[in-house]
């Protein structure tokens, strides 16, 4: 099931997100990065992002397991994708269920109810999970340099119409 996130999902949503990060993105941010982030900390600045982003959860026997979140575009360097999938992850047992899929869909419905036209997603170029997106039907539009943790790593655009 798919349901809109509210304030009693974040502390879930917090350690998803951190564990995601701290499993596959080990060999792209440096460690000491990895291990401070604090699910506590996240979970605050998400319940306080529900007013201004949308967020969505995947709930399996009564539990949290993935979350999508999505809203204005916030990569100044390409204004004219006016959306953002801004994070979607689900916990490793279950991937390859079809979460995933449904959580994007969920995202890009939203947007289009919002009336937003394109959405923009960065993933890190060294993440496998590119081929997911790229199965959705994304139009590759670039790369982009980020740092996190004092390294710098390269990050692929991803695009698509809403309309």
């Amino acid at each position: 099931m798919i349901r809109k996130a509210n304030v009693d999902d974040a502390e879930a949503i917090a350690k998803i997100l951190v564990h995601s990060w701290q499993v596959n993105f080990k060999d792209v941010v440096p460690e000491d990065y990895l291990n401070q982030m604090d699910p506590y900390k996240i979970s605050i600045g998400i319940r306080k992002s529900l007013d201004e982003n949308t967020l969505f959860v995947a709930i399996v026997d009564e539990k949290v397991v993935g979350f999508v979140g999505c809203g204005s575009n916030r990569l100044q360097s390409h204004p004219e994708y006016d959306s953002e999938l801004h994070a979607i992850h689900v916990l490793p047992h279950n991937k390859g269920s079809g979460i995933g899929r449904k959580l994007f869909t969920t995202a890009q419905e939203s947007l289009r109810a919002q009336g937003y036209k394109k959405m923009i997603l960065s993933v890190f170029k060294a993440n496998t999970a590119q081929i997911f997106y790229e199965k959705l039907g994304s139009e590759s539009i670039g790369v982009r340099s980020v740092e996190y943790g004092g390294k710098k790593s390269v990050e692929k655009l991803y695009g698509w119409n809403l309309e």
